[in-house]
């Protein structure tokens, strides 16, 4: 039956999740069908079904009255019906699922539907669709994963899901010159069309584009939609790729150097130096308005305005410096004016946007080929390309992935080092090319994924000095963690983490992680498997690195930073802290301490040596753990300690 609205609307205000996903998919599909009868002999099952024939099929019904209604409508028929096509082929790219989700969702919110349920419908909607398509079903899977992906990472829903899920990687030791523009700012001219200021969006609002040029677009600000930008379509392509195609410090002079802001750019263009871009000037005809209409960072058809069509006649070249920062976080830190058609005299600004660099996205027009769709995804951070389009271009990381995934519990930390250097490109740096403290591919490794540079804020070296070098080698452990994590989770723990679920919020306003299932798997583990317990908590612990949006829901579960300290493969000594920690010996003959605290002790397997001190310890011993000794300070007499043994273990054969 068509969707009622007035029924859906109440379901969000009242926070009802009860109602099928599904069923809410299919009421979308059927309401774009039945109720606005666009569709001729077609039923909405064979749309969900993405049926490569329905174009032909679509016909435009003279009732409907807004045409742009029936336009997004089709638009979104016809774009699924494409990516069904390419997808059997094997020649869909990110880019085509980004561009069909915008469509579905483009056209729910023209026919009334709200555009946040819009995005939950069509993340979970195309979800649903694509892994009941008729694909091979660990293909439809793969598929409905990556339209998650690419929905994240470009941010279509970013305000309600993006944040959440793939949070900013950026470090604060990698810092700008602190006398240089800020790293985390780049500029670009913006013109106010409407004459009633200038007005932008802050980096939180979805936007990404290239700035610097290195195919690597980034979180940023962004012109409102009623003003402009003025660019110059050097290679008139007809797009715009990329900050030196704008007027701002990303923009290179005759020189090759880059202009210190959009208006030193833009005077180079004032052929007799009046102070003024106007018709007298050769430039005048090249440069264009930039109405980005729909905010999505791409000159689409109808936004790349002439200056005659912008109802401009001159543009000043001369400036002056302002310290105002916009309610979206963004500086206006030159200010000039232009004049209109009507002689009326509106702002211009470089606008220095708020940007996150470690955040960013990559590659939406690359192939990725089935055989590296079955392996892990890690999400690129920064300059760091998703690891699925470094191994599209890098056969020989491809490779090493595939090594890691044959034997991922022994597999080791070297090759996920060279897996880690190989993928952010460093892996020729000298080791000893940024000083004696410091391990320069490590360094270069979290300067890449972070999308910055490191530069000491005091005297200006690139060479970190030892208590910096310490801080960031201990970075690059925590992001040598996650990536692990990421990789074992998908391979040797995936069927744990499978119980981590997405889901819609109770109030059905974005999307987020269930992990109930995956809360009682733990609880079951933990009484039955306590080595595959602490194993998954310490995956579960170090893949959550970078999500601090999870950090309460981790605290939640009982996984927090300071409660596991875990042994290798090797013979280890492992002290506790101050608090309740979990001492895991894994193999190897192992010599445990615990401090004050309530502490569990795991020896694991081989001969271990256990010693606990001030609160009450809990000892865990299982079959194959081999000859352990437990050494207990009695003098606490509160203390309440205990041996627990595992499954098929009884006390007269400790």
């Amino acid at each position: 039956m068509p969707m009622n609205i007035s029924r859906e609307n109440k379901m969000y205000a009242e926070s009802k999740s009860s109602y099928s996903l599904e069923d809410l998919y299919d009421d979308v599909m059927q309401s774009i069908s039945d109720g606005l009868n666009i569709v001729a002999d077609v039923n909405a099952a064979k749309i969900v079904k993405l049926d490569p024939g329905i174009a032909d099929d679509i016909h435009i019904d003279a009732a409907i009255e807004n045409i742009n209604k029936k336009l997004d409508v089709v638009k979104s028929i016809i774009d699924l019906a494409l990516l069904y096509d390419k997808v059997i082929n094997g020649e869909d790219t990110i880019g085509d699922w980004v561009d069909a989700a915008e469509s579905i969702a483009t056209a729910m919110v023209s026919v009334g539907i709200a555009p946040e349920l819009a995005g939950v419908i069509t993340v979970l909607g195309v979800y649903n669709v694509v892994a009941d398509s008729g694909i091979p079903a660990l293909l439809g899977k793969v598929m409905a994963q990556q339209i998650i992906n690419a929905i994240y990472k470009n941010g279509l829903y970013d305000q309600n899901t993006g944040d959440e899920i793939f949070p900013p990687g950026d470090n604060p030791l990698i810092t700008p010159d602190p006398n240089g523009p800020a790293a985390d700012q780049t500029s670009p001219i913006i013109l106010d069309l409407d004459g009633d200021g200038i007005e932008t969006r802050s980096s939180h609002s979805g936007v990404f584009f290239d700035h610097d040029g290195n195919l690597f677009a980034e979180s940023t600000g962004w012109v409102g939609t009623d003003d402009g930008l003025l660019v110059f379509d050097k290679n008139t392509n007809g797009v715009i790729e990329n900050g030196n195609e704008l007027f701002g410090n990303n923009t290179q002079l005759s020189d090759g150097s880059l202009a210190e802001n959009g208006y030193i750019a833009l005077q180079e263009l004032d052929d007799n130096q009046d102070g003024l871009i106007n018709n007298m000037d050769a430039a005048w005809q090249q440069l264009n308005v930039w109405q980005d209409k729909n905010g999505n960072a791409q000159a689409d058809a109808g936004e790349l305005l002439s200056l005659e069509e912008a109802g401009i006649i001159s543009i000043g070249t001369q400036y002056n410096h302002s310290t105002y920062i916009d309610a979206q976080g963004n500086a206006h830190k030159q200010v000039s004016n232009i004049t209109m058609s009507d002689e009326s005299v509106n702002d211009s600004a470089d606008v220095w946007f708020d940007i996150n660099s470690g955040y960013t996205n990559y590659g939406l027009d690359i192939v990725i080929p089935y055989s590296i769709r079955m392996l892990p995804y890690i999400r690129g951070f920064g300059n760091l390309p998703d690891l699925h389009v470094a191994m599209t271009k890098d056969p020989e990381l491809k490779t090493l992935v595939e090594r890691y995934v044959v034997d991922p519990q022994n597999s080791g930390e070297e090759l996920l080092e060279e897996i880690i250097l190989l993928w952010s490109g460093v892996q020729d740096v000298a080791i000893d090319s940024r000083g004696d403290n410091i391990d320069a591919r490590h360094l270069a490794v979290i300067e890449i994924a972070s999308g910055g540079s490191y530069k000491n804020r005091t005297n200006g070296t690139v060479d970190p000095l030892p208590n910096a070098a310490l801080l960031l080698e201990d970075e690059f452990t925590h992001f040598a963690s996650y990536v692990e994590a990421c990789l074992l989770s998908q391979t040797l723990y995936v069927e744990d983490f499978s119980y981590i679920s997405l889901t819609v919020k109770p109030d059905l306003s974005g999307l987020t992680l269930d992990f109930h299932a995956f809360e009682e798997h733990l609880a079951d583990l933990k009484r039955n498997d306590v080595n595959r317990y602490l194993q998954v908590r310490t995956v579960f612990y170090n893949q959550m690195t970078y999500l601090p949006a999870f950090a309460e829901e981790r605290e939640r579960l009982g996984i927090r930073g300071d409660l596991l300290i875990a042994g290798g493969e090797g013979d280890d000594v492992i002290k506790g802290k101050d608090t309740s920690d979990y001492l895991w010996g894994g193999a190897g003959n192992d010599n445990l301490n615990s401090s004050s605290g309530n502490d569990t002790l795991v020896g694991g397997s081989g001969n271990d040596k256990l010693t606990g001190y001030y609160g009450s310890d809990t000892y865990l011993f299982n079959a194959g753990d081999g000859q352990d000794t437990i050494i207990e300070d009695m003098s606490y007499s509160n203390d309440v300690d205990r041996l627990v043994l595992g499954d098929g273990l009884l006390t007269e054969n400790t």
